[in-house]
């Protein structure tokens, strides 16, 4: 996957960490959350609950003052206030941490990201915030790390977050997703996607899509179809999807019954609406032997404007009739696709296929179309099938004029001579027979 796939989930990662600080809430620190997102091989991590946090009513008071600036978006005069604060003597190192992880707030708020990432390390770094400030701290300072693109970081500081979380955020599951599907660590993302997938109250498209990718990374196609199949289901009106899931159960999977009916149920739902889709699924009908389908289908689109009415448009849709064995849809079609080329060689296949049906006038009209259009690479033999009409329909003159036009190319002249021979002795035998009479 493109590392620009990515971007747009980390601008979105960085803004929903960017929430005001909530360590002046009331807090409740006793109880110990159950370590179920626990990464194995983690270093230990303190037990946070058990510190003591407290606030000057002073402090407590301009800290306050400061969220009304940051809320108006007054962000330098909240840094400069913050920096006389943070210059107040006798500070606890609780206060004094604090100041930093709100310092770094602001910085992240302002997109100054390496002030931001220094100042929340400082305030991490003291080992005094409670346990909901410290996960906060960590959320946002990976959501930072991620800007910067620094995946390692990311990884390190999301297994500290984790190391006592209990209730992951998605956005926190979804930052350990995207490290790992940068470093295209593959077994990883597909756990976090899907634990991502798992805690959110509503569908994650592009937690699926990662899913999609990883496991069509690894060559699990099986797994990429049941997740193809799960983004139909949620958003069934995406043409991409229904399009991936039949390109892998025909290619990677060899169902291709099953691919023809997934991309014959997009059709039906007007989910294709480019033209080449039409034509690839028309193709897909003619390769399954199914070719009155295809011809349908291929009609139905050039009638409605979605595939355009091109000469090998029309020669397709005469093929695909003229294996359906409706020859004379076939025959119309082919008119269409003749009257749009440069030479005349549709118009002598039409001959041929007016001769299947005995249909010699026919014969006779598309012949004499193909020689009056020209660039054909046989002229001789569409000469023989004008004489060949002619005699069938009894017009033994035009008939004899039409051969001694084929004789006169070399491919034909042979053939032409032996039919222009037999015409003549048709004549004789026909006159002897009158004048016997």
């Amino acid at each position: 996957m493109q590392h620009a796939f990515f971007k747009g989930f980390v601008a979105a990662l960085v803004g929903a960490t960017m929430l005001a600080p909530t360590a002046l809430m009331a807090q409740d620190e006793n109880e110990t959350p159950v370590p179920k997102y626990r990464i194995p091989g983690s270093v230990a991590e303190p037990d946070r609950t058990k510190r003591q946090t407290g606030l000057t009513e002073r402090t407590f008071n301009i800290i306050t003052s400061i969220f009304e600036d940051i809320g108006e978006q007054r962000y330098a005069e909240a840094l400069a206030r913050l920096q006389q604060l943070g210059q107040t003597r006798r500070l606890s190192p609780y206060e004094e941490a604090t100041i930093h992880r709100y310092t770094g707030h602001v910085h992240a708020m302002m997109e100054n990201n390496r002030e931001a990432i220094r100042e929340t390390n400082i305030a991490l770094d003291a080992e005094v915030l409670p346990h909901s400030d410290t996960q906060q701290a960590l959320l946002m300072l990976a959501s930072l790390e991620a800007q910067e693109e620094n995946w390692e970081s990311v990884i390190q500081l999301m297994r500290r977050y984790f190391y006592w979380e209990d209730k992951p955020t998605f956005d926190s599951l979804q930052i350990m997703t995207v490290a790992y599907a940068t470093k295209e660590d593959f077994r990883n993302t597909l756990l976090w996607a899907q634990r991502a997938i798992d805690v959110s109250d509503k569908p994650q498209e592009n937690m699926h899509r990662i899913k999609l990718w990883a496991h069509s990374e690894l060559d699990e196609y099986e797994e990429a179809a049941n997740v193809l199949a799960q983004l139909i289901a949620l958003w069934p009106e995406k043409p991409e999807y229904w399009e991936q899931l039949a390109g892998i159960l025909a290619s990677e999977l060899n169902r291709e019954d099953d691919s023809l009916a997934v991309y014959s149920m997009a059709f039906q739902k007007g989910l294709l609406k480019e033209g080449s889709k039409h034509l690839n699924l028309v193709r897909y009908y003619l390769y399954r032997e199914a070719p009155y389908t295809a011809a349908r289908i291929l009609q139905r689109s050039i009638d409605d404007g979605i595939v355009e009415p091109t000469k090998e448009n029309w020669e397709l849709l005469s093929q695909s009739y003229q294996m359906a064995q409706e020859n004379g849809r076939a025959i119309a079609a082919l008119q269409k696709a003749a009257a749009l080329s440069d030479d005349g060689e549709l118009y002598v296949r039409e001959a041929q296929l007016h001769a299947a049906e005995d249909n010699w006038a026919g014969v006779q009209r598309a012949s004499q179309n193909a020689v009056d259009k020209g660039g054909l690479k046989n002229p001789g033999r569409a000469w023989m099938m004008i004489g060949m009409a002619a005699y069938e329909r009894d017009e033994h003159a035009a008939a004899l004029r039409a051969m001694r036009e084929a004789t006169k190319h070399e491919d034909s002249r042979r053939g032409a001579q032996q039919w222009i021979n037999y015409i003549n002795n048709q004549i004789r035998i026909e006159r002897a027979l009158r004048e016997g009479t």
